[in-house]
């Protein structure tokens, strides 16, 4: 009977702390949706509904529908005739509102950015519901619904625009107001060696290196040790990105530069798929100015990418590779530097390929036999025995034993 009892209460226990971990993990799982929730990459829809006498409207059925996926997104206008519909997916849609005793209204071709929150109001005529109104969407010229400024890079424009090496991110830079952190521009700029190969970085309204935070499909695409974009997905797989560079609202609380928010493709109700190539090398490249070499570089990049539907309009897929194979080669360039017998003793006979004559003057000369102007000579402590200059005509001072001095000249002489 004790042994009974015993494993009834270890049961009890066993099930009451398995209860508990359930709530727990939902409580989490809440938390974290709520967390989700707060980060973008998608669009919302607001406004409100009234009737012909401009009358608010309560219990209409507002129904956001993606025509790619069919997807159907409802909502209800509340007492005051408002309704919102939040989390949509960029993409084009149809906006119908309908409500018992009158006519329904749609407006058609609705273009949703990321990022974008739009502004739809409707006024509905008194008729049958199977009456139905029938709008075309025209772009937003004003926001109504917010006070940002943004810029949407669409699908077309990361198609048709030329990329190096096939890196969306350079076009982040078409934004007004913001400058490449990377191209050396004094005082801003950033060290490479620790980054992604492909990694950029843009500066919104003069903000300083990570001052603008970058976000794929509502989540941080930011390299935590350089404060910089994390590589774009390729153009085959990006859809869109919006760069919001004034103004936005609080739920983008890190940063205070700018917001770059980049949308993946999807699938959608009908299978889509395409294969790639493109081949760079340097048979098109100028030469270099200095060395007159070419950069003979050879750049393969592949792949493909397929998407489509599981369950129509419910469930989709979407995948995407890209490969890129490349060699380079850099054309040198050549520099000079100083040696302790140019510091200490003014001897620049190492820069004299054909020794000195008795005056001490190089004899070096051109391709044409000519004796190359500007010559130089070397020095030495007493004289001229070495075909050299005294260090008694020279100005500066020798270098001390830490090597630190002034590198010595040649006197005017009169």
């Amino acid at each position: 009977m004790a042994s009974f009892k015993k494993n009834v209460r270890l049961n009890q226990l066993f099930a009451n702390n398995f209860t508990t971990m359930l709530a727990m993990a939902a409580l989490f799982l809440t938390l974290g949706a709520q967390g989700l929730f707060a980060q973008t990459g998608r669009a919302n829809i607001g406004g409100t509904v009234t009737d012909s006498q401009g009358a608010v409207v309560a219990g209409a059925t507002v129904t956001a529908t993606n025509t790619a996926t069919g997807v159907a997104t409802p909502a209800t206008t509340n007492g005051s005739g408002a309704y919102s519909i939040l989390q949509l997916i960029p993409g084009v849609y149809t906006i119908k509102v309908e409500k018992e005793g009158f006519g329904a209204q749609q407006q058609e071709n609705v273009t949703l950015a990321a990022e974008q929150n739009l502004g739809a109001s409707f006024s509905l005529q008194p008729g049958k519901v199977s009456e139905k109104v029938t709008v075309e969407a025209g772009s937003e010229l004003v926001h109504t619904e917010s006070a940002e400024l943004s810029q949407t890079i669409n699908e077309r424009s990361i198609t048709e625009l030329p990329l190096n090496g096939r890196n969306p991110a350079s076009l982040v830079l078409l934004t007004p107001g913001t400058v490449d952190l990377f191209a050396g521009i004094p005082g801003q700029g950033a060290q490479t060696y620790t980054t992604f190969p492909t990694e950029t970085a843009a500066s919104t309204n003069g903000g300083r290196q990570g001052s603008t935070v970058y976000l794929l499909d509502g989540a941080f695409n930011v390299d935590n040790y350089q404060l910089t974009a994390a590589p774009f997905p390729n153009p085959d797989a990006t859809q869109e990105f919006t760069v919001v560079g004034n103004n936005f609202d609080p739920r983008y609380g890190f940063t205070n530069g700018g917001v770059v928010s980049i949308v993946t493709k999807s699938g959608t109700n009908n299978w889509h798929g395409d294969a790639f190539e493109f081949y760079r090398n340097g048979g098109f490249n100028a030469e270099d100015y200095f060395t007159h070499l070419t950069n003979e570089i050879h750049r393969n990049q592949f792949g493909g990418s397929l998407g489509g539907p599981v369950i129509k309009d419910k469930f989709f897929v979407f995948g995407n590779y890209q490969g890129t194979r490349q060699s380079i080669f850099n054309a040198g360039s050549g520099g000079f530097m100083w040696t302790p017998a140019m510091i200490n003793k003014g001897d620049f006979s190492v820069y004299c390929q054909k020794g000195f004559d008795a005056q001490g003057l190089c004899l070096d000369r051109d391709s044409t036999g000519t004796l190359v102007t500007d010559q130089i000579y070397t020095a030495n402590a007493t004289g001229y025995p070495q075909n050299g200059v005294p260090l008694s005509v020279m100005q500066g001072h020798p270098a001390n034993a830490e090597g630190v001095g002034w590198v010595v000249l040649p006197k005017q002489q009169n």
